[in-house]
């Protein structure tokens, strides 16, 4: 059966996407990410066409390679592939990029797990090298056994993206801050509370014009109160 499953496979036409692997069908290039979202130039056979996405992260541009090689499929045009990606809108609390007197939020408290806290904190990163980083970081909940050993690798990409100020909200999260201690943080430029109220009377003496505030947690952490409350700052 696993012969035959392997024979049927091999009838398909497959076809690749990739950022790296120049072999790949469909090849972005040339990415860059700034305040407003992400630019990346699609390779396709002999055709090159400029995309913007309102969204941020390498995983979303290879999201956006694969989006294109399904409307290749079904005969769906570049350009409508190019205006239909630069009106996405993302969900929720996913990734939500907000602009408010020359501070930078992003909103994504909608869930939160360790591969999803490191995608956010590349985003913080590539935004802008050059302004304030600061990390809101609350617990990832359901975690189980493994709470501990996730929340310190989380610490650990905390320190790889650069960030400046790191901020936990929650009991798990003392383990972010020891993992990012662990990977060189100073340990004054970190903070934990146990409330988001806490953690919004801190943010108040912290941030300034110019700094860019990842805010992310599970749900259940309802760090949504934290970005409310930086967007009337």
């Amino acid at each position: 059966m696993l012969w035959g499953a392997r024979e049927a496979f091999s009838s398909f036409n497959a076809l690749s996407y990739g950022i790296s692997n120049k072999n790949c069908d469909v090849v972005a290039e040339d990415i860059l990410y700034d305040a407003s979202g992400t630019d990346f130039t699609i390779c396709h056979q002999q055709n090159r066409f400029h995309v913007h996405m309102p969204v941020f992260g390498e995983h979303n541009v290879k999201n956006a390679l694969a989006a294109y090689l399904v409307g290749i499929c079904y005969g769906v045009s570049s350009e409508s592939y190019v205006q239909a990606l630069s009106g996405f809108e993302p969900g929720k609390m996913r990734q939500n990029i907000l602009e408010v007197n020359g501070i930078t939020v992003i909103n994504d408290c909608y869930n939160a797990s360790p591969s999803s806290v490191q995608a956010g904190l590349k985003i913080l990163n590539q935004i802008d090298k050059q302004r304030r980083k600061i990390a809101v970081l609350g617990d990832m909940l359901e975690m189980g056994a493994w709470a501990q050993e996730a929340h310190t690798l989380v610490g650990k990409y905390v320190v790889e993206n650069n960030v400046d100020y790191l901020i936990t909200v929650g009991q798990n999260s003392l383990s972010t801050v020891k993992g990012a201690i662990s990977a060189g943080m100073e340990p004054q430029h970190t903070r934990s509370f146990e409330t988001s109220a806490e953690a919004i009377s801190f943010l108040d003496t912290l941030v300034r014009k110019g700094d860019i505030v990842l805010v992310k947690a599970s749900r259940g952490m309802k760090l949504e109160t934290v970005v409310e409350h930086l967007v009337q700052f």
